[in-house]
């Protein structure tokens, strides 16, 4: 299968044409494909200019449990209690007291249940060197959309975690979502490569691209069960180009 998509783009076949296949193959099994990016601090292209409006935050529980009550924010069933474990971090930019955009970064690993596509069992933990965070979740209300925030949280989030020994970040976005990865490109992201989580009912299989196996990042899932956030199992899982 994997071979024959990329034979497809060796002919040119792009666009809509891939998109289609790849929806119709999603009809047929369960298959999630999501692009690998990565941003270095010393490669990040912050926004020239920030409406004054906006301030950049690291939000807390408490703050988090406040926000989340609005439902606009997207907020509902964010499992906040990670913040207190110390190992989950979330900033945001504000525009007053009123939330503009966030994004969600894991320090020590992330695991399947909050790294997945639409369907449950495409999740896939991910373990990483302590020198890299996982960012996730990134979220920009419609009204504060097209002025840069997105990139701008992330840049600046980059600039924070230095304090904690973090100069990189990782992220994933389902392959179709050619805005998501302009935004990322935009701000210095360069991508690694394409995630295959694929298979039947509870048997499912994880090709990881190369490059990424070079960096020390790892991608793991047990073949018939969801993992909990502990687990970094390396189980299933090959390398493709």
């Amino acid at each position: 299968m994997i071979s024959l998509f990329h034979h497809c783009r060796q002919l040119g076949f792009k666009g809509v044409t891939q998109q289609t296949c790849y929806r119709g193959l999603q009809c047929l099994m369960t298959l999630d494909l999501t692009r690998v990016v990565l941003l270095r601090g010393a490669a990040v292209c912050l926004p020239r200019e920030i409406d004054s409006r906006y301030r950049f935050q690291q939000l807390t529980a408490g703050e988090l449990r406040t926000l989340s009550e609005n439902p606009q924010n997207h907020l509902a069933g964010a499992r906040i209690e990670r913040l207190e474990e110390g190992r989950h971090l979330c900033y945001a930019a504000l525009c007053g007291t009123q939330l503009a955009s966030y994004a969600w970064f894991a320090l020590e690993g992330i695991d399947a249940e909050s790294h997945r596509g639409r369907q449950k069992n495409t999740g896939v933990a991910i373990s990483y060197p302590s020198t890299m965070a996982f960012m996730y979740h990134g979220f920009t209300l419609p009204e504060h959309r097209g002025q840069g925030l997105y990139g701008w949280v992330n840049g600046m989030a980059l600039a924070a975690l230095a304090r904690h020994g973090i100069d990189t970040l990782l992220s994933t976005m389902d392959w179709t979502n050619l805005a998501a990865w302009q935004s990322c490109r935009r701000l210095g992201f360069v991508d690694l490569g394409l995630l295959w989580r694929w298979g039947w009912a509870n048997w499912m299989h994880t090709h990881a691209p190369r490059q990424v196996k070079v960096l020390g990042v790892q991608f793991g899932h047990p073949s018939f069960a969801m993992p909990d956030a502990s687990h970094g199992t390396n189980l299933g899982i090959s390398t493709c180009e």
